[in-house]
């Protein structure tokens, strides 16, 4: 390792300390942002201890989401859920203010073009194909800046 890379390691780690981010990361803050704020909201997701007042507003959304997706969060959420309840109601708010939270997670995190599911989907393909993940891309991120957002005001404990 270079002495500068050593020298720009420990100005980043206090630069961090002292504002919270560093140079490095204002480089490429859309990569920073969908790698940090992810891992942020599965832990919030993790540690939630209230949810929105409208139920039912939360439950429209709930709806609307990937059935696919959806369906592959049961366990997961069975398992936040175990923390409030013995028998957890999938339709209930705090159910769905964790589907939500999850749902926010994963539509940013497919907002990064180097998400594995991509690799084989897409990359190394012909112009068209790169086009459609662009646009799969593009669709995550208007979910997740959707739902961000509309619960915007409710991403704290």
């Amino acid at each position: 390792m270079v002495f500068r890379d050593i020298k720009n390691k420990i100005k980043f780690k206090y630069q961090k300390a002292k504002k919270g981010y560093c140079d490095y990361d204002l480089y490429d803050m859309d990569y920073w942002f969908i790698k940090t704020f992810p891992k942020m909201l599965g832990e919030f997701a993790q540690c939630t201890c209230g949810h929105p007042g409208d139920e039912e507003e939360m439950l429209k959304d709930v709806e609307c989401m990937d059935k696919k997706w959806l369906d592959n969060q049961h366990s997961l959420l069975i398992d936040i859920m175990k923390k409030y309840t013995s028998n957890p109601d999938l339709r209930d708010g705090m159910s769905c203010w964790v589907l939500i939270l999850l749902r926010m997670k994963h539509c940013f995190e497919m907002c990064d073009e180097w998400n594995p599911y991509y690799e084989g989907k897409y990359r190394g393909k012909d112009v068209e194909s790169y086009k459609k993940m662009n646009n799969e891309i593009e669709n995550y991120k208007k979910e997740a800046f959707y739902l961000f957002e509309k619960y915007f005001f409710h991403l704290w404990w």
